[in-house]
């Protein structure tokens, strides 16, 4: 089994009839001004590649851990390739708390002692963070 690879976003949905991921707001590092902080939603994705003789269902398990500590207890997750050799695995993850600045890390532990990782690093805002550019606004139409 290949873990083809592994993200975290603020959404993902996948189109009913083309059945194509979209992917919404990466999520690549987390600045907050202040701790503790709360993610209010955060989604896991882990795509899978199986070889045919490899297992089209098992149980996998997943965590969340901010530096050593656990958030919550593990949860087990129920992978089935539905009769093909690629799997997604949508999970979604509501009000994290993230106590002090270090790293988010994903998990999902999956049979072989395999592990797809997402490790986000947490930081304070401050002086070495670039604040994004200011909106442009329009003119207003004065009709």
């Amino acid at each position: 089994m290949n873990v083809l690879f592994a993200l975290c976003a603020a959404g993902i949905t996948v189109d009913r009839y083309s059945n194509r991921l979209s992917i919404f707001n990466l999520i690549e590092q987390i600045v907050s001004p202040g701790f503790p902080a709360w993610l209010p939603e955060v989604t896991f994705l882990v795509v899978l590649r199986r070889e045919n003789n490899e297992a089209g269902q098992f149980q996998a398990r997943a965590e969340i851990r901010v530096g050593d500590n656990a958030i919550g207890a593990p949860t087990q997750v129920a992978v089935d390739f539905e009769g093909g050799n690629t799997a997604r695995q949508i999970m979604n993850f509501q009000g994290i708390p993230v106590p002090a600045p270090g790293e988010l890390t994903f998990r999902l532990f999956l049979p072989d002692n395999q592990v797809a990782t997402v490790t986000i690093p947490v930081t304070r805002a401050g002086a070495n963070v670039v604040a994004p550019a200011q909106p442009v606004v329009a003119p207003q139409d004065n009709q």
